[in-house]
């Protein structure tokens, strides 16, 4: 794959599908994971949690394999639910987008939407949402599985970025968690963490994860 032949273009109504699949498969590729499933598992709540059922199991069952196997295991398993809601509440959150994703987009003074293409083919998407006069939020990054580790994620910033310049917006700012790898790819274009908080997927214990605003001032190049 050569940049040269990636294009990166408005959202067309003929990419509206090509392109919310990349979301939805990209949502889901990044949520349930062995990564995030063990990051859940191992926090601090969930190994309070496998820590008392270990002790309850031992006093009931007095056998030593089934309090040390089962805890995990079942934490293992709930973790994976966890995520798996947490998955099925972005859809829902996102659902009137989706449906139709390029009347969202189209001709509205506040928010972009864009695809990379290659070959004819949706790689990349990035949407911008401007937040005040001279601030905006990027979103829906996404690319194609197949296409990742080649440039099209930091290419797709750099376009972001460039537009924002041009009418006059002074910080860009995108919100990563846990989940996926996207705030690698921001800090290497020189975003830094400004603010860190825990979110809650459903209020029970270890169904928590750490999310990150992550900013740049536009002065500076990716």
């Amino acid at each position: 794959m050569e940049m040269k032949d990636i294009v990166i273009r408005e959202l067309r109504h003929d990419d509206t599908r090509e392109a919310v699949e990349l979301i939805l498969s990209g949502l889901f590729q990044e949520t349930l994971t062995l990564r995030n499933a063990f990051g859940l598992m191992l926090n601090a709540e969930s190994c309070l949690s496998m820590t008392a059922l270990s002790a309850i199991l031992y006093t009931l069952s007095h056998s030593p394999g089934l309090s040390v196997i089962l805890p995990p295991l079942l934490s293992f398993l709930v973790s994976f639910v966890y995520l798996w809601c947490d998955y099925r509440q972005c859809v829902l959150d996102s659902r009137s987008e989706l449906q139709d994703l390029h009347g969202w987009y189209t001709h509205k003074p506040d928010r972009k939407f864009w695809v990379a293409v290659y070959r004819e083919k949706v790689i990349g998407t990035v949407a911008l949402q401007m937040t005040s006069e001279t601030t905006a939020e990027l979103q829906k990054m996404r690319v194609h599985l197949k296409c990742r580790r080649r440039g099209v994620g930091t290419r797709m910033v750099e376009h972001v970025e460039d537009y924002c310049r041009s009418v006059g917006i002074r910080e860009v700012f995108m919100i990563a968690d846990d989940f996926g790898h996207g705030a690698y790819l921001y800090q290497r274009c020189g975003y830094v963490i400004t603010v860190e908080f825990l979110r809650r997927i459903v209020p029970l214990p270890g169904a928590f994860f750490t999310v990150r605003k992550l900013s740049k001032k536009l002065w500076g190049d990716c």
